[in-house]
């Protein structure tokens, strides 16, 4: 009885890595080309998803503490812009916490404080404008009920 023998053929260990080292020598052409840009997209996105939260923060807080809660804008709006969430209290504004956007990103503010009342009410119609470098955001705050809409532009 003859035995049959079956050779196997597969990829060695130099060839796979090989394979592995030209792929990343491209992926970091391709990042080194890109990069930038993606990144400054991502940032603008997750910027936009920040703000829209610290929104909703502002308006939750005025309506469980029943005191005005507001984000305030600098007087010039921009690039790396810090903005601050704050409170309306009898004695006067009391700073909740503050935040920076990304250098990538650049926003526009119809205005420099968007406030809400202890029921939740918006005190105006709010807009604000997120611009990475091939994206932009727009966020719309409605007055009185105070709802978000975020839509991509």
């Amino acid at each position: 009885m003859a035995m049959r023998t079956s050779s196997r053929r597969a990829f060695s260990l130099l060839e796979l890595l090989a394979v592995i080292t030209l792929i990343g020598i491209l992926s970091s052409i391709v990042i080194a080309r890109n990069g930038r840009t993606l990144l400054g997209n991502f940032g603008a996105q997750a910027d936009c998803r920040r703000l829209s939260l610290d929104l909703l923060r502002a308006q939750r807080l005025s309506i469980t503490t029943g005191e005005n809660h507001f984000i305030q804008f600098p007087a010039t709006t921009g690039k790396g812009i810090t903005y601050r969430l704050r409170r309306r209290t009898a004695t006067g504004v009391q700073n909740v916490e503050s935040r920076t956007l990304g250098e990538d990103v650049s926003i526009t503010a119809s205005h420099t404080v968007m406030e809400f009342t202890f029921e939740g009410q918006a005190l105006g119609a709010y807009q604000i404008t997120l611009a990475g470098n091939a994206r932009s955001w727009q966020m719309n705050v409605v007055p009185i009920t105070g709802a978000m809409q975020v839509t991509e532009l």
